[in-house]
C-alpha cells in the first residue's frame, strides 16, 4: 500500500511538473538574426533607417528649393500642411513637426517592442531595391490609364503646375508626398478606421481592413485636385488616383509603412522628373 501510494504521489508530482514546464519555459522571441527579411523590413528601426535619408533630403530641399525668401513663403505638400495645422490646434507650430512625428512614432514603437538596436545593412539595401521595384507596376498602370501625353501622366499624381518647377524642387516635393501622404492616409487614416471598424464596431479584421483601404483610397483621390481648367471633373484623374490609393493601401497592409512610403516617393520622383519646367 505504501509503495502504491508513493508511486501515485510521484505520478501526480511528475504530471504537475510537466504541466508547469511550458509556463516557465515560454518561447523566446526571435532575434533580428533569426527573423526573415519580410519580418525585419517591417520592424520600426529598419523602417526609420530607410526613411531617415528621405526625411533629411526633404527638410533640406524644402529650405533650398521650395522657400521664397522674398515673400517669406514655402511650397509644401498639402498633407504636411494639414498635419502641421493639426499640431497648431495644440499650440505647436512648425512645418518640421510632421517629420519629427515620423521619427518619434517609429522610435517609440521600437522601444515598446523592446527590439535590439541592431541594423542589418543588407536588409536596408533590399528594402530600397524593393521599394523601387514596387513603383514599376504603378508606373505601368498609370501609363495605361493616361497614355495620350506625358503631361497627363504627370498630372495624375502631381496636379496643378508642379511640372513648371525646377527639377530639384519637383524631386523634393516628390519625396515629401511619399512621406507625408503615406503618413496621413495609410498610417494614421487606416489606423483610425481600424479602431472604428474593428475595435468599436467589432467587425472582422480582414474585411474591415479591406474596407478601410477602399475608403482611404477614395479620400486620397479627393485630396488631390480633380477638376480641370474649366472646373469640370476629370474622371480619368479621379480613377487613376483611386487606383493609386488602393495600390499603396494594399502595399502598406502587406509590406508596412516603410516600403509603402519609399515606393510612393520613388514613383513620384520618376513621374515628376519626366516633365520639363
Amino acid at each position: 500500500m505504501g509503495t502504491k501510494a508513493s508511486r501515485a504521489r510521484g505520478k501526480v508530482a511528475s504530471g504537475s511538473a510537466k504541466r508547469s514546464a511550458p509556463a516557465s519555459e515560454a518561447p523566446a522571441r526571435p532575434s533580428i538574426d533569426e527573423m526573415s527579411y519580410a519580418q525585419r523590413s517591417r520592424r520600426p528601426l529598419h523602417v526609420l533607417c530607410l526613411l531617415l535619408p528621405l526625411i533629411v533630403l526633404y527638410e533640406i530641399g524644402s529650405v533650398l528649393y521650395l522657400a521664397d525668401p522674398a515673400s517669406g513663403t514655402m511650397e509644401t505638400i498639402r498633407a504636411q500642411r494639414m498635419l502641421a495645422d493639426f499640431f497648431e490646434l495644440f499650440g505647436a507650430v512648425g512645418l518640421h513637426l510632421p517629420a519629427a512625428l515620423i521619427v518619434t512614432v517609429l522610435l517609440v514603437w521600437h522601444v515598446l517592442l523592446r527590439d535590439p538596436w541592431t541594423i542589418k545593412l543588407p536588409t536596408l539595401g533590399a528594402m530600397a531595391m524593393e521599394s523601387t521595384a514596387w513603383s514599376a507596376p504603378l508606373l505601368v498602370l498609370m501609363a495605361l490609364i493616361a497614355p495620350h501625353t506625358d503631361r497627363s501622366a504627370i498630372e495624375v499624381l502631381a496636379g496643378g503646375e508642379l511640372h513648371q518647377m525646377p527639377l530639384l524642387g519637383r524631386l523634393t516635393l516628390a519625396i515629401g508626398a511619399g512621406l507625408y501622404e503615406e503618413l496621413l492616409f495609410r498610417m494614421i487614416g487606416l489606423a483610425l478606421l481600424d479602431l472604428v471598424l474593428v475595435d468599436l464596431a467589432r467587425l472582422r479584421a480582414m474585411p474591415a481592413r479591406i474596407a478601410g483601404v477602399v475608403v482611404v483610397a477614395v479620400a486620397f483621390a479627393a485630396y488631390h485636385r480633380l477638376s480641370g481648367a474649366d472646373g469640370s471633373m476629370e474622371w480619368r484623374r479621379a480613377i487613376s488616383l483611386t487606383l493609386a490609393g488602393l495600390f499603396f493601401g494594399g502595399l502598406y497592409l502587406w509590406r508596412g509603412f516603410g516600403i509603402a512610403a519609399a515606393a510612393h516617393a520613388v514613383y513620384d520622383m520618376v513621374v515628376l522628373s519626366l516633365s520639363s519646367p
